[in-house]
């Protein structure tokens, strides 16, 4: 199927609503990423819960907000963690090379979707231009380290890797 992306939802002027699809795309994914390469995704989200806790944010304190925000719907404390995870990736895409190891390890599939990406990564390092992070978790997590980048990427790539074996 086709999946359509306006990478300026929410966007009011200029100035004014800019923040909502870079963030959202890159907490979003998170949620996907744990879906398709779920072992990944586990060594990723403990990385993301010590660096967090390392850099003095209240891990206990993030699961709560989260189970207490949650006020249309009860979430469990794997929920909340997930959410925490996903707040704190919101800012991922941001410095991401996944594509560019799909460029070197995988030239067919790359060549698939080399039109679309490049309007769509064009799309969405324009909209990440002057963003800071919304959510805690991201804040806690802008000093980064190369291996949860890496780790995050790592992600991203067998995703696409899975992908590409899926016959359509």
């Amino acid at each position: 199927g086709t999946i359509g992306i306006d990478v300026n939802a929410g966007r009011i002027s200029e100035t004014v609503g800019n923040v909502i699809m870079p963030l959202t795309m890159g907490h979003e994914l998170t949620h996907y990423l744990k879906v398709s390469v779920p072992d990944l995704f586990q060594e990723y989200s403990g990385k993301v819960l010590q660096f967090l806790g390392e850099n003095g944010q209240d891990i206990r304190e993030l699961i709560d907000s989260k189970l207490n925000r949650a006020r249309t719907q009860e979430i469990d404390l794997g929920d909340a963690i997930e959410e925490v995870i996903a707040d704190a990736s919101q800012m991922m895409l941001k410095d991401s090379t996944a594509i560019d190891q799909i460029r070197e390890n995988s030239p067919t599939l790359y060549g698939k979707i080399k039109d679309w990406l490049k309007d769509f990564l064009g799309k969405i390092n324009n909209a990440f231009k002057g963003l800071s992070p919304t959510q805690a978790e991201s804040k806690g997590l802008q000093s980064y380290t190369k291996e949860l980048q890496q780790l995050y990427d790592n992600m991203l790539v067998r995703d696409a890797k899975r992908r590409d074996t899926v016959v359509e």
